[in-house]
């Protein structure tokens, strides 16, 4: 007698399992790991397209949920732009499968842009916030910070690396700055040690002469620069006081002169005296000692210069 499980391999009814127990041949994508299949979606995609594929209502529920509300989306208004927007970062990122790779010598204008605006750089050159410091606002006028962001946008600069390279630029010009205020005051200080020399008791008298000239003569806007100016010159200093002494005693300007001769006035004003004595020998002895006094205390004011008596 022939097996039962025997007959039933052969083709004989089998009565001891139904098909509705069989399992599904491995690898039917139809049959998730539970055994059931996979639910319809809530909404077909189509509602989220209109026919021309541009996006309506809530497509961005398409989105995986923990990269919703990312600003990237909300340029899109089309199914072409992300696509497109996909090929372009696929030339651009991730050529070995990760990262962010610099664009090549034939990379196109959108290709750098790509780079450019993956790495941080704002979308427009405006989009730099440049902070000058308060000392240096002078240096650097609106058309300067212009042609900086231009430069730097070009270049691909993040902020933070314009925010280096701003800072490095500042403390230049501030060195600069620095080191140009220390030279004028060198200057200024040969200046004022020469005009001592030369006025002698006479300084301060002639250095007043010679503000009040610019001060009478200048609009008021260019005053101090141009007392900068002179300020490291002497010959010109010594012009002004000058011109202002002979003003003053002409009575073209207002004022009495300034007190104290100038080493040089003392020595012609001492020459005077010798030449006057030694014109008149006969000189009553209380008029010669009058002028001989005076011409000792003239030449105190002359260096490295010794009266006669």
């Amino acid at each position: 007698m022939p097996d039962e499980g025997t007959a039933t391999a052969l083709g004989g009814e089998d009565t001891t399992a139904t098909t509705t127990d069989t399992p599904p041949p491995p690898g039917d994508p139809t049959a998730p790991e539970g055994g059931a299949p996979p639910p319809p979606p809530e909404t077909p995609i189509g509602d989220y397209l209109d026919e021309n594929g541009a996006f309506v209502g809530d497509w961005q529920n398409l989105i995986p949920e923990d990269f919703r509300g990312r600003e990237v989306y909300g340029k899109f208004t089309d199914l072409a732009g992300l696509l497109k927007e996909v090929g372009h970062l696929d030339l651009v990122v991730g050529r070995q499968g990760k990262g962010v790779y610099p664009p090549g010598e034939d990379a196109t204008p959108t290709e750098r842009d790509l780079f450019y605006k993956a790495i941080g750089r704002p979308d427009t050159p405006d989009g730099y916030d440049i902070e000058v410091p308060d000392d240096l606002k002078d240096y650097y006028d609106d058309e300067a910070l212009k042609k900086f962001r231009k430069a730097f946008h070009e270049a691909g600069l993040t902020p933070a690396q314009v925010k280096i390279v701003m800072g490095a630029d500042t403390d230049e010009v501030r060195d600069g700055v620095a080191q140009m205020q220390e030279r004028a005051d060198a200057q200024r200080a040969e200046a004022e040690k020469a005009l001592r020399a030369q006025w002698g008791e006479a300084y301060d008298g002639r250095m007043a002469l010679a503000q009040r000239m610019v001060a009478e003569n200048c609009p008021k806007d260019k005053q101090e620069a141009i007392l900068n100016v002179i300020g490291n010159e002497p010959h010109v200093i010594d012009f002004l006081a000058t011109i202002g002494k002979k003003f003053t005693e002409g009575g073209i300007i207002q004022g009495e002169p300034p007190r104290g001769v100038t080493p040089a006035e003392a020595k012609n004003r001492a020459d005077e005296i010798s030449d006057e004595l030694a014109a008149h020998p006969d000189m009553p002895p209380a008029k010669r000692e009058r002028l001989v006094a005076e011409r000792r205390r003239l030449f105190e004011m002359v260096p490295d210069e010794t009266p006669n008596e």
